[in-house]
């Protein structure tokens, strides 16, 4: 569509042909007809008189002024090619002088097109069911185009784009030359327009075999954010998902209808989605399958052509009207959707059982099928099972039987059994406090916690720390101190448990937990105070010497994704790690977290470094995160956190008798906090205290310190910075 005849015989910026099963016309869509599917004009194997037949008249022939780039992981006339990809498509561009004229046409045809040797439908295709768009676009814009494909893998079987057409363009100098992404990120988005009135916004996702993420999973779903309907071929392992509310996975029956002509999910070859709500439509080039050719698909390159356009969105719902019944893993999806949020009023054994702000909620009665013997839910406690199933955090760690807010309840031996749901098999637990602080002052067993859906105030800990249930950080760390299939982690302290006489330079002390569940990108990062603890898969142990001391534990909910960030931050500082499951498929693509896992350390500068992450949230945190390595000679209070943070800080802090308040330089003062003060009605004093803290003056920002080789985790948070700035009311003179 770049020829000037082209343009004028078909007047169109975009053409999309569908041809179901044993058909040889097909149906044709056109963005000047976009009602409905039309009859194709003549069979595929002609020639001539159909649209794809004139698109690809200057691919198949020559012309002086029409070059063109065309990939197929099955290029006609090459046997035996060996490649991730499941690509095909071909570039074309006018090199006319003055003209910025481009088209784009993704396919599913293997063998197609032949390059200068005239048009040729590779007959056994005809049996198949196949799909074909062309997108007219501006010349300029190839090079998002390649950015994607290059990720994607393709094999490239023809190339005439002259260099001079594509000067400035690096990335489709990549893709020319076969190059492969060999660094972050594996997983990216392009946007371009169609050429045209009223053009049309395309959307191209992709990734590389470097990546792990599943496609539609977790880029498309990701990038959409809407619940989607798949037609693809499929496996007998990947099922629809619905898993998460607005984020479904729902796949269309087969057989289905292209306007009057049958196709069917095994004979077609294409993948497509369109979202719902609308106007989403996508092209995609792998099926949706757990393996392809018997390896994982997470380890395969994809791509996707995701078009916002109402009329070819319309045509494509038409075809996925009809969903599998067999996609819902619940017992009652839209009764569970219906209790959202709600009071819901259950009978269990003939007594009455009303259930408090339950996010979703099935009735007890099936409640009943998903659980385990004699485990009850404490309301400090967020649960999500492999069914989406949350059961939200409501007050202080109470038994669900025996709290007084439930007068109607009986007693927990006649009600028995609504119980853990992360104990059921692949589930996994999240604390819905997408940050949790447990500050414990100097021999107190509770301790006060501060959870991100009710940060007003300092509450008393549930239960002791000695406790190896009840409490939110028992919560957080049960899949940490015991068994878990789909949950792995990383801990470091400079005093682990049961390993004596450890040499280190660091004084750090934590854990990343990551969720390697299929389609889950959940992670956690704990930074904390405590020698010893916790003990790896062997269960909750608090070191008894510990209770006399303050202690500080902060847990953080983040994507997996950012764990790169975190270790980037955690190797200039040594850590010592004593425990380390996190396969290396889950870390792909991470170089800085394989250092950490590794135990390198920094030679070579930076000697101090700063990420930047955010909580996984509906209002996400940000979080600073500052670290200097044993190499650099800065002081981590005046050196590095007052000079990012370009403010006054107040410091907590156990102290020599050397390092004192510093007001030299206005408004970057270092001010040390009086002791003793209260956490809340606890008292603490820096002796007892293990914990190191900033806060900031003018707020908001409070930073939990790990020194001497040190690393600050500053949290930039009105409500936190609140309840610590409270503490830090009373400072010394200069």
């Amino acid at each position: 569509m770049v020829q000037e005849t082209q343009i004028e015989k078909e007047n169109t910026y975009r053409a999309i042909l569908y041809k179901g099963p044993s058909q040889d016309r097909g149906k044709f869509l056109a963005s000047d007809a976009p009602a409905n599917w039309v009859n194709g004009a003549a069979a595929v194997t002609a020639d001539a008189g159909h649209s794809f037949a004139v698109a690809l008249n200057d691919v198949v022939r020559n012309h002086i002024n029409v070059k063109f780039f065309a990939y197929n992981n099955v290029p006609p006339g090459i046997p035996n090619v060996k490649t991730k990809s499941n690509g095909k498509g071909v570039i074309m561009i006018s090199t006319a002088v003055g003209v910025n004229d481009g088209a784009w046409i993704v396919h599913t045809v293997p063998g197609f097109p032949a390059a200068k040797t005239g048009y040729s439908w590779p007959a056994a295709e005809i049996a198949k069911g196949h799909l074909l768009i062309c997108m007219t676009i501006a010349e300029t814009q190839i090079n998002a185009i390649a950015a994607s494909l290059f990720r994607a893998e393709p094999f490239v079987y023809y190339n005439d784009i002259p260099e001079t057409e594509t000067a400035g363009m690096p990335d489709f100098k990549k893709l020319a030359e076969g190059q492969i992404p060999s660094t972050p990120p594996f997983t990216i988005s392009r946007s371009i327009k169609l050429t045209g009135a009223g053009a049309v916004s395309v959307h191209i996702y992709s990734k590389s075999a470097k990546s792990r993420y599943e496609m539609y999973r977790k880029v498309i779903l990701r990038g959409l954010k809407k619940t989607i309907k798949v037609w693809s071929r499929r496996d007998n392992k990947l099922k629809g998902d619905c898993r998460v509310l607005e984020r479904n996975i729902r796949l269309i029956k087969s057989p289905a209808q292209i306007g009057d002509h049958p196709t069917n999910a095994e004979a077609d070859e294409s993948n497509w989605i369109v979202s719902e709500p609308g106007n989403i439509f996508c092209f995609m080039d792998k099926p949706y399958a757990v393996t392809i050719q018997k390896k994982s698909q997470a380890t395969e390159p994809a791509l996707a052509v995701c078009i916002d356009k109402d009329t070819i969105f319309a045509r494509f719902n038409t075809i996925a009207a009809q969903m599998l019944a067999d996609n819902i893993f619940t017992f009652d999806y839209p009764q569970l959707l219906r209790n959202a949020g709600t009071l819901l009023y259950c009978v269990i054994y003939d007594f009455p059982l009303i259930v408090y702000y339950v996010k979703y909620s099935y009735c007890a009665a099936q409640l009943l099928k998903l659980c385990i013997n004699d485990m009850p839910i404490l309301f400090g406690v967020c649960v999500k099972n492999f069914l989406g199933v949350t059961v939200m955090k409501i007050v202080k760690c109470h038994s669900f039987y025996t709290n007084k807010i439930f007068p109607v309840l009986f007693v927990e031996s006649q009600l028995c059994r609504i119980l853990y749901l992360h104990k059921i098999r692949n589930a996994k637990i999240m604390l819905e406090d997408k940050m949790a602080i447990l500050y414990k002052g100097p021999a107190q067993n509770n301790g006060k916690l501060l959870a991100s859906d009710s940060p007003n105030d300092w509450a008393n800990g549930a239960a002791p720390v000695t406790q190896n249930n009840a409490h939110s950080f028992a919560a957080a760390l049960t899949d940490v101190v015991g068994p878990h299939a789909n949950v792995k982690f990383l801990a470091y302290n400079n005093v682990p448990p049961a390993v004596p006489n450890v040499k280190t330079k660091s004084n750090s002390k934590g854990v990343i937990i990551i969720s390697t569940a299929p389609g889950q990108n959940d992670g956690a990062w704990i930074v904390h105070t405590v020698p010893g603890f916790p003990a790896a898969r062997t269960g909750y142990s608090w070191p008894a010497a510990e209770t006399a001391k303050g202690h500080l534990l902060i847990c953080m909910t983040i994507a997996e994704t950012q764990i790169n960030a975190v270790a980037a931050s955690l190797i200039q500082i040594e850590p010592f790690v004593y425990y380390n499951d996190i396969p290396e498929t889950e870390t792909a693509g991470m170089p800085d977290f394989k250092k950490l896992a590794e135990g390198q350390i920094p030679t070579t500068p930076p000697f101090t470094t700063k990420r930047s992450i955010k909580t996984a949230a509906q209002a996400p945190v940000d979080i600073h995160i500052y670290s200097k390595s044993a190499k650099s000679k800065y002081e981590i209070y005046k050196k590095v956190i007052v000079k990012a943070l370009k403010k006054t800080i107040k410091v907590w802090s156990r102290r020599d008798n050397k390092l004192k308040g510093d007001c030299r330089v206005l408004e970057r003062n270092i001010r040390l906090i009086k002791s003793p003060v209260q956490i809340g009605d606890h008292p603490t004093n820096v002796e007892a205290d293990e914990s190191n803290w900033i806060v900031s003056e003018p707020g908001n920002i409070f930073c939990f310190i790990d020194k001497p080789y040190a690393m600050g985790v500053c949290i930039d948070k009105d409500a936190i910075f609140a309840r610590f700035n409270a503490i830090a009311a009373q400072v010394e003179n200069c």
